[in-house]
């Protein structure tokens, strides 16, 4: 091409952001933003409540995408050695509002996201009781052996019974599959009667 070809084109460029400043609007018809608006962006960053209250006119994308061709951002937070130290003393045992409250200013998601980061687990809790000795006894052998009722569901073929906890949703225990799943965890079923009083 040309440098003619350029040199025209140029020249359009330039009276095209003439003629936006002129008449204060884009080629598009969207309003130019002016520097009192940028003035309120800088003011009132990050809130973005307050500065679409004082921009009424503006919607809330055309405001953080300006934001960002200002380069506002907000500024990242970098989790200190001692902040890793603590959430690695208090992530397996600690309740989440124990957590919370030793790390302000971290949210319980960015939390989780360095724990798993740095590959802090939870500490297992056992499986709570259900009423029904047989299917109790299981699940906490189950726990004792750090396994998952998913696994207990592959040993035994069970089809997703123990992971579902299907015994909540028909209301009765399927005692052919529990009895399954103890057998094949070395366990034996028996049957016992308390004494009779005389």
């Amino acid at each position: 091409m040309s440098l003619a070809f350029y040199a025209r084109n140029a020249r359009s460029a330039d009276r095209a952001r003439q003629r936006m400043q002129r008449e204060g609007v884009t080629m598009s018809g969207a309003k130019l933003w002016t520097e009192e608006e940028n003035a309120v962006l800088q003011q009132h960053f990050p809130n973005y409540e307050i500065m679409m209250q004082a921009l009424p006119h503006r919607t809330r994308t055309a405001i953080r995408f300006r934001c960002g061709k200002l380069g506002l951002t907000r500024p990242k937070h970098v989790w200190m050695a001692s902040e890793i130290s603590l959430l690695r003393r208090l992530y397996a045992r600690a309740s989440k509002q124990e957590i919370m409250a030793a790390l302000p200013g971290r949210s319980w998601i960015s939390i989780k996201s360095a724990a798993e980061y740095y590959r802090f687990r939870r500490e297992r809790k056992p499986y709570a009781t259900i009423g029904v000795d047989a299917l109790d006894a299981l699940r906490q052998k189950c726990f004792e052996c750090n396994m998952y009722m998913r696994d207990l569901d592959e040993i035994v073929g069970s089809k997703g019974y123990f992971r579902k906890a299907l015994w909540r949703a028909n209301g009765r225990v399927d005692f052919r599959r529990v009895g399954r799943a103890i057998e094949a965890l070395g366990g034996k079923v028996t049957a016992e009667w308390p004494e009779e009083n005389n």
